[in-house]
């Protein structure tokens, strides 16, 4: 699917803290409600030691390839400020829900893929280039720090703070090489009630768990809503495609998410490969031949 810039009502860049051990970070989200949705415009990050603003009309956008669940509820759909509290959020569409994860809103997402099949997508537009740096950012759901949720020990486990950690694999001919995404390594992108208006769970018991896209596409769905206290926010990670063992300049076309070190597993609200980092250009090379010359004289 295509990633079609929407004009934000009243962009915000949101700063954020990133991990300092990152060679590459985001430094902030230019992201506004609109209506009942949370709208991202553009992510600022610094990779290989150049920092720039990017565009959701510069990244490219992903098609999801395949979707086995495995813990219910499998998908959710969550409506913020303004709403009204009385109302329930409605279920993606049939035929609409893998669209979700390439969609620009960053409060519906794909929920829980398992930790043997997970969730595959791939690269529109032929694939994506490894360059140096980050490659990929990634947009999670998930429980406010130190929220009381619903746990796997009962109502009222303290679910760990950040984005919900996961494997990331390549497929196919690629299919071994991976990397684990942890918690700490996300930022948050919001107050901790981002999303704490109105949230709906989704699922259908009669057709558990869900095997396949076409079952994730088709399921009539019943919603659960929460009460509109329930603290969630958002969080974003970024990700390095050569930490998953692929050489620089090689094109990546499909991808796996898989659950880790989690009994529910990761949100994923959006997905979309980064542009390269821009090479350097005639007039920046002069200058640091330059200042290496003047530095060469001082010595």
């Amino acid at each position: 699917m295509n990633i079609a810039r929407c004009a934000a009502a009243s962009a915000t860049l949101v700063a954020l803290a990133s991990p300092a051990a990152a060679q590459s970070v985001i430094n902030g989200i230019d992201a506004a409600f609109e209506g009942n949705d949370y709208v991202l415009g553009s992510v600022n990050i610094t990779r290989d030691g150049f920092t720039q603003t990017i565009s959701v009309a510069d990244m490219l956008g992903i098609s999801v390839t395949s979707f086995v669940g495995s813990t219910l509820p499998f998908e959710n759909t969550i409506l913020s400020t303004p709403l009204n509290l009385d109302s329930t959020p409605s279920a993606p569409a049939i035929g609409q829900r893998a669209a979700v994860l390439g969609d620009i809103l960053l409060n519906s997402a794909i929920q829980n893929p398992n930790g043997d099949d997970g969730l595959g997508f791939a690269f529109n537009g032929g694939g994506l280039v490894n360059g140096p740096g980050a490659d990929i950012i990634l947009f999670d759901i998930g429980a406010a720090p130190g929220a009381p949720v619903p746990g796997p020990d009962g109502p009222g486990t303290l679910v760990s703070p950040g984005g919900d950690p996961f494997t990331v694999a390549g497929a196919g001919a690629d299919a071994g090489l991976s990397t684990d995404i942890a918690s700490d390594q996300y930022v948050q992108i919001g107050a901790d009630d981002l999303f704490s208006g109105n949230t709906g769970f989704f699922n259908n018991l009669d057709t558990f768990p869900i095997t396949d896209l076409d079952e994730l596409e088709n399921t009539p769905l019943n919603a659960i809503p929460l009460p509109p206290t329930f603290p969630l926010t958002g969080y974003a990670v970024l990700i390095d495609l050569s930490d998953l063992g692929f050489a620089e300049g090689s094109t990546v076309t499909d991808l796996t998410l898989k659950k880790f070190g989690s009994d529910f597993g990761i949100d994923p609200a959006f997905i979309a490969g980064l542009p390269q980092v821009p090479a350097p250009t005639s007039a920046a090379l002069l200058a640091l031949a330059a200042t290496g010359a003047a530095a060469r004289r001082r010595r």
